[in-house]
């Protein structure tokens, strides 16, 4: 893979029109409305002095570009029809990135990455981590999901299941299995741990089984929450102001939780301090009581937002998460 060369100084907007990017562009850092306007503004200088990795960023951008340059990359989730009847589904896709090593045949992975359920940042925690499972073997889609407004639940999973159905219904134009596996990182690890319960997860679209879930920093229990300012942002945008602790319980991870849930591998830093590790030891807790098989992979130093972990003590996990879904 040829690396594209990102100056650290260039702001996120102009990042976005990269005519590299094609149609693409939009979706690398996706904030609508006026917080979107404010980020677009912020050089990527800035968001690395928040935890942001360059060399990351360098090496996902490096294979967008590559997929977009070899032809269709990205595939609406949502007919016209229904864009017409809720103007944010016309924002909602997918973006395929087929592998670029064979090791024999292996599940699809969709990847949802995070941002406070207010934005999906792609390019920080999707596009790295595409990459890599493209080198081990994998044939994987970043899915951009309805983020932003206020009690926005359970739009995000709804949009999840849609874009799993619409793949593997043309899993033979695509080329892919029809097994999968679900990953995402912070509210996107919150979005796909949701898709294995029994009251929003898999069962209630009427979909498959995952093979497995990657939750990255993920977010279990709204008691485990911290106080952190971006998590008080993300419960807002998830619940609204003052929810009842009815509607916080149907979110409850670790409450609906059974047998049918997909085996994990579990990825955290232990001075994460956006995202309190306790929701990680949770989620391995519940699944241990439950003799289902997973892993947690928690390391020493890796702060919020590692994307494909480099530089942290997670650095590699990917591989790692292969030999784990070998073994399933």
């Amino acid at each position: 893979m040829e690396r594209m060369n990102i100056s650290p100084n260039i702001k996120l907007k102009d990042l976005m029109k990269l005519p590299e990017f094609g149609n693409t562009g939009k979706y690398i850092l996706f904030t609508p409305g006026f917080l979107g306007m404010m980020m677009g503004g912020m050089t990527l200088a800035k968001q690395e002095a928040a935890g942001w990795n360059h060399e990351s960023i360098e090496y996902g951008l490096s294979r967008l570009k590559e997929v977009v340059q070899a032809g269709q990359a990205l595939y609406p989730v949502y007919t016209e029809a229904e864009c017409a009847k809720d103007k944010q589904k016309k924002d909602v896709n997918v973006i395929f990135f087929p592998k670029t090593e064979d090791h024999g045949k292996k599940p699809f992975l969709i990847f949802c990455a995070g941002g406070a359920y207010s934005s999906v940042c792609s390019a920080v925690e999707a596009y790295p981590v595409m990459a890599r499972f493209n080198e081990l073997g994998y044939d994987a889609f970043a899915l951009t999901y309805r983020v932003g407004g206020k009690a926005l639940l359970p739009k995000p999973i709804d949009d999840l299941a849609a874009a799993l159905k619409m793949i593997l219904a043309k899993s033979e134009s695509f080329g892919v299995s029809d097994e999968y596996i679900v990953g995402g990182a912070s509210a996107g690890a919150n979005l796909i741990s949701l898709f294995g319960t029994d009251n929003h997860g898999w069962k209630t679209y009427g979909l498959p089984k995952p093979k497995a879930l990657i939750p990255v920093y993920t977010f279990i229990n709204h008691t485990l929450s911290g106080s952190s300012p971006v998590m008080k942002f993300c419960l807002n945008c998830m619940f609204g102001k003052k929810p009842s602790q009815e509607k916080l319980a149907e979110y409850d991870i670790d409450t609906h939780m059974s047998q049918d849930y997909p085996p994990c591998y579990i990825v955290c830093g232990k001075d994460d301090s956006t995202v309190p590790p306790a929701n990680s030891e949770l989620l391995k807790k519940r699944l241990d009581q439950l003799s289902i098989p997973a892993v947690l992979e928690a390391g020493e130093h890796a702060e919020h937002g590692f994307g494909d972990g480099r530089g942290t003590s997670v650095e590699g996990w990917m591989d790692r998460a292969d030999i784990f879904f070998a073994s399933l």
